[in-house]
C-alpha cells in the first residue's frame, strides 16, 4: 500500500512539471545536476523520490557514502517526471552523495539517510524508579534482541540485556548502576531510538537494623542499651541490654521484646526490664503514612490511652499530647529551626556547621538519641524505627547541651560516616566516653 501511494505521488508530481517545449515538441533537459530535485532527508527502509524528467529506462542510482562505499539503489518505477529508488532497511545512517549513472556519472546532491522509524509502537515506562527495582517498558514489536542503554548526563552508557516478556521488556535495575537521570534508548536492529528523555533512578533508601547508647557504667565497663528490629515473621523489635569490658566482651543482660499482632500494632511479649511503660501499641496513619493517633496500653492501666500526633505545616512533628483526667496533656513537644531539631524534653542541639550533612535518606541521628535515652517509653520511637516519619534535620547537630537540677552541660558531637555516607557513630564526652551507633540494612 505505501509503494503504491508513492507512486501515485510520483505520478502527481509528473503532472505538476513544467516542460519547455519547442516548436510544440517537448524538450528533454539533459541536465541532471541542475535540474534534479533531491529531497534532504529519508529513513531507512523508505522510498526516495527524484524529480526530473531526463532519466533514461537504463539509469541507475548510486549511494555513496563519503568514505567512498557504493550501494547501487534498487530503483522501482521511472516515469516522464523522475524516478523512485529505495533506501535498504539496513543501511547505516548518515550523509550520502547521490550519483546518477546515465550516459557518465553525475552526483545530483546529496541525502541524509536517517535511522527508520522506531518498529515499537504504544511505549511506556515509568519515569522514575528505585535501584534494585524491577520495571516493565510496555509496547508491540519487541524482540529478543533487544537491548536497553541507559545514557546518563556526562555521556556514560550503562548496556541492559532485558527480560523479552508478553507486553513488552521486564528490566532488573542494576545496584551497578549509579542513581541519577538518564535517557532511555532502545537497541534494535542496528539502531537506537530514544524512547525516554528523562529517566531518575534513585538509591533506596536504607532502615535502621539496630540503635544503640554505649556509655560509662562502672570502671572501665561500660553498659550498652540496643534497639534492634528483627525483620523476620513476625516482625519483633527488642531492647536488650549488656555490659561492654575494656577488651570489648559484652556480658547480655536483659530485654524487652515487642511482637507484631497486626501491621501497626504490638505488644510487649517478653519484659526482661519488668520497668517498662507500654505493654501494647497500635498506629493510625493518613494516606502519606504519619501517624495521627496512637492507641498505648501503659503499665498500671486497664485500658489504652490515645495520643494524638501533631504536625506543622511543613511536615514536622510538633507535639504528641492526651487526654488526662484534668484534661489535654502534652507528652512530648518538640521545636524546630530551618528544618533541624533543636529542643527536645530537656535537650537543645545547636548546628553552628551547616556544611556537616547526613545521608538524605539516613533516619535522624536526634530521634537515634532521644530512642536509647528514653528507652522505656517505646511507642513514640516505633514509627522512627520503621521509617513511617520520615522528616529529618537537614543536618548534624555540632553540639547538644543537657538542663539538669544541677545546671546545664554542652558537649560538642563528632561522627563517623560509612562510605555511603550515613552516620555510624555519634560520639561525646562527658567525663567518659559516650557513643549512639547505627546499623542499617
Amino acid at each position: 500500500m505505501r509503494r503504491f501511494l508513492t507512486i501515485l505521488a510520483c505520478l502527481m508530481l509528473a503532472l505538476s512539471c513544467v516542460d519547455s517545449k519547442t516548436g510544440g515538441q517537448t524538450e528533454i533537459v539533459t541536465d541532471p545536476v541542475s535540474e534534479c530535485v533531491v529531497p534532504e532527508t529519508v529513513r531507512c527502509g523508505d522510498d526516495v523520490i527524484l524529480q526530473w524528467n531526463g532519466f533514461g529506462q537504463m539509469a541507475s542510482i548510486v549511494m555513496r557514502s563519503s568514505s567512498g562505499e557504493e550501494i547501487v539503489a534498487e530503483i522501482s518505477v521511472i516515469t516522464a517526471s523522475g524516478l523512485i529508488f529505495n533506501v535498504p532497511y539496513t543501511m547505516l545512517p548518515g550523509i550520502y552523495d547521490i550519483v546518477l549513472v546515465q550516459d557518465g556519472e553525475f552526483t545530483l546532491g546529496q541525502i541524509e539517510v536517517l535511522p527508520p522509524d522506531i518498529p515499537v509502537s504504544g511505549i511506556s515506562m515509568p519515569f522514575s524508579a528505585l535501584a534494585e527495582e524491577v520495571i516493565l517498558i510496555k509496547g508491540m514489536g519487541f524482540d529478543s534482541s533487544s537491548r536497553i542503554v541507559f545514557l546518563a548526563l556526562d555521556g556514560a552508557e550503562y548496556e541492559i540485556v532485558p527480560e523479552y516478556v508478553a507486553g513488552g521488556l521486564s528490566i532488573s535495575l542494576p545496584d551497578s548502576l549509579p542513581e541519577g537521570e538518564y535517557a532511555v534508548v532502545l537497541l534494535q536492529d542496528g539502531y537506537r531510538w530514544t524512547i525516554c528523555e528523562s529517566f531518575q533512578l534513585m538509591s533506596v533508601a536504607r532502615t535502621l537494623a539496630y540503635v544503640a547508647y554505649q556509655g560509662p557504667y562502672m570502671g572501665t565497663t561500660q553498659v550498652r542499651y540496643t534497639w534492634t528490629v528483627i525483620d523476620e515473621e513476625p516482625l519483633r523489635i527488642v531492647l536488650s541490654e549488656a555490659l561492654v569490658e575494656a577488651d570489648g566482651s559484652m556480658e547480655e543482660g536483659s530485654y524487652d521484646e515487642y511482637t507484631a499482632v497486626s501491621e501497626y500494632a504490638f505488644e510487649l511479649t517478653s519484659d526482661g526490664f519488668e520497668m517498662s511503660n507500654d505493654l501494647e501499641m497500635s498506629y493510625n496513619q493518613d494516606p502519606d503514612g504519619r501517624v495521627m493517633t496512637s492507641d498505648v496500653l501503659v503499665y498500671g492501666n486497664s485500658s489504652p490511652t490515645e495520643f494524638a500526633w501533631t504536625y506543622d505545616p511543613d511536615g514536622y512533628l510538633t507535639e504528641v499530647t492526651y487526654e488526662s483526667k484534668s484534661g489535654l496533656r502534652t507528652f512530648r513537644s518538640l521545636f524546630y529551626e530551618s528544618g533541624n531539631l533543636i529542643q527536645f524534653r530537656n535537650t537543645m542541639f545547636s548546628y553552628d556547621d551547616a556544611s556537616l550533612k547526613n545521608h538524605p535518606d539516613a533516619p535522624d541521628v536526634v530521634w537515634g538519641y532521644m530512642s536509647v535515652m528514653e528507652k522505656f517509653d517505646p511507642f513514640l520511637y516505633f514509627p522512627y524505627f520503621f521509617g513511617w516519619y520520615d522528616k529529618t534535620s537537614s543536618a548534624l547537630p555540632t553540639s547538644m547541651t543537657i538542663s539538669s537540677g544541677t545546671g546545664t552541660v554542652t558537649l560538642p558531637l563528632t561522627y563517623i560516616f560509612d562510605e555511603e555516607g550515613y552516620v555510624t557513630e555519634m560520639k561525646w564526652t562527658d567525663g567518659g566516653s559516650n557513643k549512639v551507633m547505627f546499623t542499617y540494612r
